[in-house]
């Protein structure tokens, strides 16, 4: 698998406290050629407004964002969403800060299954996040980040529809010569409580994930990662484990 990503952002209007800015991600995961047919692509521009306020005597930032992600499995039009996402970031002393978000996504699938009341992936899903980080330096290179999250995903097709509750933590560190480091871990459980499959399905997820940040210049960085990820379901069909690791160049200009 050959994955590649492309990331720009622009700020269209500034008027005092208040911005706005238009993005646009790009990424594909090419496969070889026995496997071209997973060939995938997205698209997704973004359109944001953000507004730095304050709440008493401490600074209060609130963001409004809507996406449009666009899916498609070599060269054919797979599914698109239309995440629209509200957050607020707020500290109550210089060594925490306190983020919480709400996510509503509509997603249209292009195929709904052989028998879409149970196939069906397309629907509106709702998910509620809270974390919370710890700074233990001026810099604020060293910090520790705690966060909870629930996630419905409400389907037109009962197998589909679930219930995730994810918690995760991360770590990041300063290292020798300005270099940084980042260890994650995420525990996700999602259930099915409308599934007509024989098997009650229910996953668990582990991740773990790790990375060295090194700076090359003044705007890029080199990046060298280690991910594993375990996911134990008690439908032997769901069950898999993934060892992945590599390196990226991340510039800005």
């Amino acid at each position: 698998r050959f994955p590649g990503s492309l990331y720009g952002s622009y700020q269209l209007r500034k008027d005092g406290p208040r911005t706005v800015t238009g993005s646009y991600a790009y990424s594909h995961s090419f496969y070889s050629d026995t496997l071209d047919y997973l060939n995938t692509l997205v698209h997704a521009p973004t359109v944001s407004v953000s507004h730095l306020g304050k709440l008493g005597d401490r600074p209060l930032f609130t963001m409004f964002s809507s996406s449009y992600v666009h899916v498609s499995v070599e060269e054919q039009f797979y599914y698109q969403s239309f995440p629209q996402t509200l957050r607020w970031i707020y500290s109550w002393v210089d060594w925490q800060r306190l983020m919480l978000s709400e996510k509503i996504a509509y997603t249209d699938y292009k195929d709904q299954g052989l028998t879409p009341d149970s196939t069906s992936r397309e629907g509106i899903s709702n998910a509620v996040n809270v974390t919370n980080t710890f700074y233990f330096n001026d810099k604020k290179d060293l910090s520790l980040g705690v966060g909870y999250e629930f996630k419905a995903e409400d389907t037109k097709g009962s197998n589909y529809v679930r219930n995730i509750h994810q918690v995760n933590t991360d770590f990041n560190f300063p290292l020798r010569h300005e270099w940084t480091g980042f260890v994650g871990f995420r525990y996700k459980n999602s259930d099915y409580p409308e599934t007509t499959l024989s098997i009650p399905r229910q996953d668990e997820e582990y991740l773990v994930n790790t990375y060295v940040m090194v700076p090359v210049g003044k705007n890029t960085n080199f990046k060298l990662f280690l991910d594993y990820l375990n996911n134990d379901s008690n439908d032997p069909a769901y069950n898999y484990v993934n060892l992945s690791g590599g390196a990226s160049i991340i510039t800005s200009f």
